[in-house]
């Protein structure tokens, strides 16, 4: 019982308001500056799941923005059940969903990585069942929930790209709740860093060679653990084996994989459930070369 109530104290003492004060800043460019910068990040997010959306739908989305704000690593973005009005769009680091249970017990569900919406849930809820902090130094584009609700209403090619959004969010759920019941810790971790991966090229302007081979997430091996249902020691483990293997190679947060293909055979991966997170091409049997 009094775990319960200290558990409900910690998350419950600070509201929206007081969460953006104290784990956030306002970033440093201009309002024309961080305009622009506005409507080329909604775009590049965006333009690959709605390819047929004009200028004036895209400036109708930046128009939602309120601010572009900074958070430290750790930062409190959200807390479970407290109303918001704000959604986040990460410009650089990444977020992480978590959920707690009365005793204090906490579980990362999801991350979210650059050009990724952090928690669209907010489009019809004015507060959502799970908490987000920041992963790394982290910096957001903070747009109106409400205001962004009656753009998708006057622009349907939008809407359809954010159905897009959430319906491959829940699939990638899906994915990872048959991975903590079904799947080895290996095969876990390597279904993990296969769907990262291509997740963090997938929307880029340019396709790269290695899709989604080499990237970077600045996840601590707890955090990771807690994502995988796994002990931080059977992670440590776990990636000390795929590095002596010749799978994985990991420099701070950066993260490549030097044979795609044997990756994702053995993690049985199919990026077919990102769609439209669209790649063609298929990743080369032969081990990646080069260095970070």
């Amino acid at each position: 019982m009094q775990a319960s109530q200290a558990n409900q104290k910690v998350y419950k003492r600070l509201n929206d308001r007081e969460v953006e004060k104290n784990d956030s800043a306002p970033a440093k460019p201009s309002l024309a500056d961080e305009k622009v910068d506005s409507l080329r990040t909604l775009r590049n997010s965006l333009i690959g799941f709605a390819p047929n959306a004009s200028k004036l739908a895209f400036s109708a989305i930046a128009s939602t923005v309120m601010s572009a704000r900074v958070h430290r690593p750790g930062a409190n973005i959200l807390l479970e059940g407290q109303p918001s009005d704000t959604i986040h769009l990460i410009v650089s680091g990444g977020m992480a969903r978590y959920k707690t249970t009365m005793e204090g017990g906490r579980t990362i569900v999801w991350l979210g990585l650059p050009r990724e919406f952090a928690n669209l849930g907010l489009l019809w809820f004015d507060k959502v069942n799970y908490g987000m902090f920041a992963l790394g130094q982290t910096r957001s584009l903070c747009l109106s929930a409400s205001k962004l609700h009656h753009v998708l209403k006057e622009q349907p090619d939008i809407a359809v790209a954010f159905g897009w959004l959430i319906s491959a969010e829940n699939m990638m759920l899906g994915e990872r709740v048959q991975s903590l019941a079904r799947l080895s810790a290996r095969e876990r971790l390597l279904l993990f860093l296969c769907e990262t991966g291509y997740r963090s090229h997938a929307l880029e302007e340019e396709t790269t060679r290695g899709l989604g081979d080499s990237f970077e997430i600045g996840v601590t091996q707890a955090q990771l653990a807690d994502l995988l249902g796994l002990t931080p020691v059977h992670v440590n483990r776990t990636i000390q084996t795929l590095i002596s293997e010749g799978m994985v190679a990991r420099q701070q947060k950066k993260w490549r994989l030097l044979n795609p293909a044997a990756a994702w055979r053995e993690a049985n991966f199919s990026p077919n459930y990102l769609h439209p997170y669209k790649r063609t091409a298929e990743p080369q049997d032969a081990a990646a070369s080069g260095r970070f």
